[in-house]
């Protein structure tokens, strides 16, 4: 059975060029573990850049329509101060096109929110991959270095 007391009990007593090749086996296992955690955390990665992707794009849309609504806020207040068209129309749209443009507002900065944290979440995931690829060169140094 593998990985038994009695297993281990026998193979203490293999020779030690037997067993040198069960170690760089070991090693070769280690360093496949340790490719497989990095695709793992690349693949988080791409999923969070993503997200950041499509939520940004649905803020930039939502900063799009803002500007649209500050747009016809100043073309109203603009008739108004004028003295154009009938005084209680004006006041009626341009608190409705107020409205308008705070709720899209709240809208986009909620998501402004959710990139500011997406980015924060990528970052932090870089950083792990690097250690992660650090941790592979170094344990493929140390495989060159014990066969040297």
């Amino acid at each position: 059975k593998p990985g038994s007391a009695e297993t281990d009990a026998l193979y203490a007593q293999v020779r030690a060029e037997d067993q040198q090749a069960v170690q760089q086996l070991r090693h070769e296992l280690e360093v496949s573990e340790q490719t497989k955690h990095l695709a793992e955390l690349e693949s988080e990665r791409d999923d969070l850049q993503r997200e950041r992707s499509r939520t940004n794009a649905k803020r930039t849309e939502l900063l799009a329509r803002e500007k649209q609504h500050r747009v016809e806020l100043a073309k109203l207040e603009a008739i108004d101060r004028n003295r154009l068209g009938d005084k209680i129309t004006n006041i009626e749209l341009i608190a409705d096109t107020h409205v308008d443009a705070l709720e899209v507002q709240q809208k986009r900065l909620q998501l402004d929110s959710e990139v500011s944290i997406l980015d924060v979440k990528i970052e932090e995931i870089k950083v792990k991959i690097k250690a992660q690829q650090d941790k592979i060169s170094q344990l493929e140094t140390d495989d060159t270095e014990s066969r040297g």
